[in-house]
């Protein structure tokens, strides 16, 4: 485990590639971690959890409808010059690929597998039951909400 952060992290890795990898792996994993906790802590205030999803799909509204403020974000975490077009090219191959969607299902097969291995290592004590906390109510309510928006 150590490896692979210090594959993510480390600049003088002469592997890009598996540096970008490592990234977006730490990304994806931290960001399943953190829906999964919320889905457990509020799975009793499904209202709050159709907030925290609202909240969500307008972040990433926001970063689909405003290129420049994402591109010039990008820009300054990663100390890039204004001209250089890789964070533009990024974002452009995340719209063209739908990268981004509000339509993407919940991936309950990632959410089982964690559990498993969250009960395998001790995290947890059993695994839990999905099906008392995968509730798509909340999300199908923060849409309705996002709809009425507009």
């Amino acid at each position: 485990m150590l490896k692979f952060l210090k594959a993510a992290v480390d600049d003088a890795s002469g592997n890009p590639r598996g540096k970008i990898v490592a990234i977006y792996a730490l990304l994806l994993a931290t960001n399943a971690a953190v829906w999964l906790w919320a889905v457990f802590a509020l799975a009793d205030r499904p209202t709050l959890l159709g907030t925290a999803v609202l909240a969500y799909v307008l972040g990433l509204r926001h970063a689909v409808a405003n290129k420049d403020d994402v591109v010039r974000v990008t820009q300054d975490v990663t100390g890039t010059k204004p001209d250089d077009p890789r964070p533009g090219f990024i974002y452009d191959l995340a719209m063209q690929q739908h990268s981004i969607g509000t339509d993407v299902p919940i991936p309950t097969e990632d959410l089982a597998w964690m559990n498993d291995e969250l009960a395998k290592v001790g995290n947890i004590p059993k695994p839990d039951d999905l099906a008392k906390v995968l509730d798509p109510k909340p999300r199908e309510d923060a849409l309705k909400l996002l709809a009425q928006m507009h």
